[in-house]
């Protein structure tokens, strides 16, 4: 006696390998927001601080080319740059903090800075640091951590 070969139904899945590609999706998925969501914040706050940094740059050489005094001040969500009586706020990502004994930057008409200063700009774990030297109004930033 000859038994018939058993029919089997080879084009699905298990449910066992359902399950287990579900489950490494589950756990790959929230990975790949963390890393996403953490380049999003190093590409923000690096665009911020180029910014800043060229911001503070253009002042001193207006403040030479005018001859007069400027000013650069932060508050939560702004900045704003004030020389020869003309003022312009620049928002900010709500989400940087400045983090700062003095908020403010002040620049004599020779383009130097009123005092050695420094301030940290903060978004998440990542930190820059700005510092202002006395002499030829030179600083410069550096990243602290992140």
């Amino acid at each position: 006696m000859h038994q018939a070969p058993l029919l089997r139904n080879t084009k699905g899945l298990t449910l066992i390998e359902v399950q287990i590609a579900l489950s490494i999706i589950c756990i790959i998925v929230p990975l790949s927001f963390f890393c996403f969501s953490r380049l999003t914040d190093e590409l923000t706050i690096r665009q911020f601080v180029e910014e800043v940094n060229e911001t503070i740059y253009d002042t001193q050489m207006e403040a030479i080319a005018r001859a007069d005094f400027a000013q650069i001040v932060f508050y939560d969500d702004f900045y704003y740059v004030s020389i020869n009586g003309r003022t312009k706020r620049i928002l900010m990502n709500p989400r940087i903090e400045i983090l700062s004994t003095n908020n403010s930057i002040k620049i004599n008409q020779l383009g130097h800075f009123s005092k050695i200063d420094s301030f940290f700009i903060k978004l998440g774990s990542i930190r820059y640091k700005f510092t202002f030297l006395l002499g030829q109004g030179r600083f410069y930033y550096q990243k602290v951590s992140g």
